[in-house]
C-alpha cells in the first residue's frame, strides 16, 4: 500500500472517530467575517449560511447551514421523501475549506480549483428543516495542492465525511 493511501485511510479513521471541532474551543474566534467575504460562491450555490468559529492554530473551522424546506433541491431530490443531496454535502465541506484557506491567507480571496474527491462516505440523510454543522480541517495550507478533511453533522449525528484536494492558484 502506498504512503498516500495509508495517509488517506488514517484520515478517514480520524474523521469517523470523533467530531473535528471537539477540543478546539479553547482558541475559537467569535469575530467571524461574513461568508461572502471569504469565498467567491453566491446564491443559489452558496451552501454555507455562516462561519460559526475557527481556530487558525489548528487550521480548523466550523460552519453551519439551515436546510430550508423551501430549497428547490428538495422538490426534485426524491419527491415525496426529500433528502439533501450527498454531493452537495461534499460541496459544503469544500466551501468551508475554502473559507478556512481565506482566513489562513489574509489579504484577499484564495482562488482554488477542486482536483479530487479522495473519499466520501454518507451515513445519515439531511432532511428539510435540519441544521447542518460543517467541521473542516486543512492540511498543509501553504502548499499548491491542499487537502481538506470535513464532516457534516446534525445534532450529535455524523451525516457525512469527505476528503478533497484543491489546487491553489497564484494570481
Amino acid at each position: 500500500m502506498g504512503e498516500e493511501l495509508e495517509d488517506i485511510l488514517r484520515l478517514i479513521r480520524h474523521l469517523r472517530g470523533h467530531d473535528l471541532w471537539d477540543g478546539h474551543r479553547h482558541s475559537e474566534h467569535t469575530d467571524v467575517p461574513s461568508i461572502e467575504t471569504l469565498i467567491p460562491h453566491r446564491n443559489p450555490f452558496l451552501l454555507i449560511d455562516t462561519v460559526v468559529a475557527f481556530d487558525l492554530n489548528a487550521a480548523r473551522l466550523r460552519a453551519q447551514r439551515h436546510m430550508n424546506p423551501k430549497d428547490p433541491v428538495f422538490a426534485g431530490h426524491f419527491p415525496g421523501d426529500p433528502v439533501y443531496p450527498a454531493v452537495l454535502q461534499v460541496e459544503m465541506i469544500g466551501q468551508a475549506g475554502i473559507a478556512l484557506l481565506s482566513l489562513l491567507e489574509p489579504g484577499g480571496h484564495t482562488k482554488v480549483r477542486a482536483t479530487k474527491v479522495l473519499h466520501a462516505t454518507f451515513f445519515e440523510p439531511l432532511l428539510p428543516g435540519d441544521t447542518a454543522h460543517i467541521n473542516c480541517v486543512v492540511f498543509d495550507p501553504h502548499s499548491a495542492i491542499v487537502r481538506i478533511g470535513g464532516q457534516v453533522w446534525k445534532e450529535q449525528t455524523l451525516c457525512s465525511l469527505a476528503i478533497c484536494e484543491v489546487l491553489v492558484i497564484d494570481e
